[in-house]
């Protein structure tokens, strides 16, 4: 029937990559082959399938379908490349190899597409089964963008066009530089991203593609792998339209969830505000700004009715409501009722010079544990160390902060309004007759800064950096900072970064000769390996002796990455079976329940522990009996769990971020993974190696301690701390 035909001459190539994909690919196959509109190239590429995938399409004899064989697996934005360099056609229909396409599919798209030349991509609606093929609700982002308007505002937010879903111009995606191989997951968003602000990306209103979601597309692994890359997308697009404007990347990344009860309702839209502007403002001219205009109104009223939901959920415990509406008001009548009567029972501090120290909270974290430590060896008989929190979380190491504070104020669970905390400052200032406050990763102690030096022009000031990611390494703070008379960098790395940083503001050298470097230290008389403690945690919690422990240490949340701890442990259970090993995660955070229910769907809860919180003696006796460490954070410092893991002789498996380099020599005194490579393969890898004994445990951990010994000691640390604190408060 198609004798003669030459693939050359075809307008539509049909592009499919597919890698293991057998128990589909007949049917999605079959769906194209079918299609009304005949005159198509189909190129496949096998990408390095090990199943029977390329026996079942070598089955088919049918001159429109060409296959290309990937001798070992290259990724899919990859193969799509390999085959847009390959295709004949003018335009390119995208096909997966579980979908299926409706036989007018490419009819009705070509029409559109031949019918308006200012259009380079058409996409249609999805139809989306489950694997017994029933019908499930459909996606929303889907169904309510489909204009050329609608579809630019939306991917600003979020990703509404499925992958196998679109014919577009070959030329056009070529000229832009194809899909991004940097982006494993998510490139089909990546691509819209680019496409949007050069030609017309339509929809027609019709389910013309199924989408069917399985266990292999809709995993926990992949729902994460590809959550993070459209964060990054999103946050990326948002600097783009307002390169100059300095918003905090958790508040922005709210408004993309809706999640506006998270925010200040107010603040909440003022940001809506100032994006919706950027986006009309600087809108492809093929665009028309009305409609534009009108996205933005949706997107505004979406949040408005889940903060209205918020009232109106009547399923809250009244007190719950009761304190929302009523936050404000009820801030300002604690504060004068109460807090001002505490603050009469407050521990005075005569004869001394008092420090006031502002922190979130007293968790396991190193922001935190640096303020402790830095109390612990600092001269008591000279100085009064107080401490403030900011943040309404459970300060779970409140008993360890208590010996070494003169007074812990912790209002956090009391306050909705982070303005209030001016007055708490001021109350405290006064009060105690602090002679300085330290900030440590507290986004409010900061934005107090201008005031404080306003009014206690005595008061000296300085501050602790963990990390680039850390709030007082924001964007945004460029008049805050302005007020700290000293600022720490935990690493060499961090100064030498926030130094550039105050370059390319503009900001004096005087105030980058305010950056010093202190190390964190370690207890080393505490964080020593010897006997006596081993096998106390295993036998805590029933585990024998003979069972090897791979452990992570910290909190649970975005920016530590325990989802890649689980991912690891699965990938390592799954290549070494016969292992005896537990993987034990000690911390919490937001991402708790999370974290939970990954281990529950991969099924391999058997080999996990969650600990929770630990005392700082738990975390001794954790680590004494700890085989391996995996460091998996996407931002970093230098963490305590480092410093404290190879102070015990433990191994240490570290994403290479941040300043972890100069700590950590690869393969020297522990292990670094590249973060542009596959991580879970090279953490795996690494522990494997370990347990068959191909790399020198041993002597890694023996150099391990070494480092410690003779760079990162808690006494050295305190000694910097006491000098920094005498010099500035001499000046006085």
């Amino acid at each position: 029937m198609f004798n003669g035909i030459n693939m050359k001459d075809s307008k539509v190539t049909v592009l499919m990559s597919v890698y293991n994909g057998e128990k589909y690919l007949r049917e999605a196959i079959d769906s194209i082959l079918n299609q009304t509109f005949r005159n198509f190239e189909f190129l496949i590429i096998n990408d390095g399938s090990t199943d029977r995938t390329l026996e079942i399409i070598k089955s088919y004899d049918d001159p429109r379908l060409t296959i290309i064989n990937n001798q070992k697996n290259m990724g899919i934005p990859k193969s799509l490349n390999k085959g847009l360099k390959i295709a004949n056609g003018e335009y390119i229909a995208r096909m997966d190899a579980d979908d299926i396409s409706l036989p007018n599919r490419l009819d009705k798209q070509l029409a559109v597409m031949e019918k308006n030349n200012n259009i380079g991509v058409v996409a249609c609606w999805l139809k989306i089964i489950d694997d017994n093929n029933n019908e499930i609700r459909p996606w929303r982002a889907d169904r309510e963008s489909n204009s050329p308007e609608e579809i630019y505002y939306t991917l600003f937010f979020e990703n509404c066009i499925a992958h196998s879903s679109v014919l577009f111009n070959k030329k056009i995606v070529l000229k832009i530089g194809g899909y991004d191989e940097s982006f494993k997951k998510s490139q089909d968003y990546e691509l819209w991203s680019r496409l949007s602000k050069i030609t017309k990306i339509t929809k027609i209103k019709d389910a013309l593609v199924v989408r069917r979601e399985h266990s292999g597309n809709i995993s926990f692994e992949t729902k994460n792998q590809h959550k993070a890359k459209e964060e990054q997308l999103f946050l990326r697009s948002i600097k783009t339209i307002l390169p100059n404007n300095k918003f905090n990347s958790n508040k922005l990344l709210s408004l993309k969830y809706d999640e506006a009860n998270c925010l200040d309702i107010l603040e909440s839209l003022s940001i809506l505000n100032n994006i919706n502007k950027s986006i009309i403002e600087t809108a492809p001219p093929f665009l028309r700004r009305d409609i534009l205009k009108e996205s933005g109104y949706k997107k505004r009223n979406k949040i408005l009715r889940n903060f209205a939901r918020f009232f109106f959920d009547f399923k809250r415990t009244p007190t719950k409501i009761l304190k929302f509406i009523m936050g404000y008001p009820l801030d300002y009548i604690y504060f004068f009722f109460s807090f001002k009567r505490e603050c009469l029972r407050l521990k005075m501090g005569k004869g001394k010079k008092n420090i006031l120290c502002i922190v979130p909270y007293m968790v396991m974290g190193g922001a935190e544990r640096v303020v402790l430590n830095i109390a612990q060896r600092t001269d008591r008989e000279k100085f009064n160390f107080h401490i403030v929190t900011t943040k309404s979380e459970n300060n779970a190491w409140y008993n360890e902060f208590h010996p070494y504070f003169q007074n812990i104020i912790t209002p956090g669970k009391r306050v909705s309004n982070e303005k209030i905390y001016d007055k708490y400052f001021r109350e405290l200032i006064k009060r105690l007759d602090i002679d300085m406050v330290l900030i440590s990763n507290s986004w409010v102690g900061y934005k107090y800064l201008p005031q404080l030096k306003s009014e206690f022009k005595h008061v000296r000031t300085m501050d602790i950096l963990h990390a680039e990611a850390s709030p007082g390494a924001s964007d945004g703070l460029e008049w805050e900072i302005l007020c700290l008379d000293r600022r720490v960098c935990i690493s060499n790395h961090l100064k030498e970064y926030m130094s550039q940083r105050y370059r390319n503001s503009g900001i004096e050298d005087r105030y980058i000769k305010r950056l010093m470097v202190i190390h964190n230290g370690v207890d080393l008389r505490r964080y020593s390996p010897h006997d006596l403690i081993k096998g106390r945690f295993k036998s805590r919690f029933g585990i024998s002796d003979d069972v090897r422990i791979i452990s992570f240490i910290g909190r649970f949340s975005w920016e530590k990455n325990p989802l890649l701890f689980v991912d690891t442990a699965k990938s390592i259970i799954e290549k070494s079976p016969d292992d005896k090993l537990k993987f034990i995660m000690a911390g919490d955070g937001p991402d708790f329940d999370e974290i939970k229910a990954g281990i529950n769907e991969y099924g391999i809860d058997d080999y996990f522990i969650l600990t929770g919180m630990i005392s700082d003696i738990e975390v001794i006796e954790f680590l004494a009996d700890t085989y391996a460490l995996l460091v998996t954070s996407k931002n970093e410092g230098i963490p305590f769990s480092i410093l404290e893991a190879m102070a015990m002789k433990v191994p240490v498996i570290s994403i290479n971020v941040g300043a972890v380099h100069e700590i950590i020599k690869d393969d020297i005194n522990g292990y670094l993974i590249n973060p542009e490579n596959n991580v879970v393969e090279q953490f795996t890898c690494k522990i494997l190696d370990l347990l068959s004994k191909k790399l020198n445990y041993s002597e890694v951990v023996k150099r391990a301690r070494e480092t410690i010994v003779s760079e990162y000691s808690l006494e050295t640390m305190g000694v910097k701390y006491h000098g920094v604190f005498n010099e500035l408060l001499g000046e006085n």
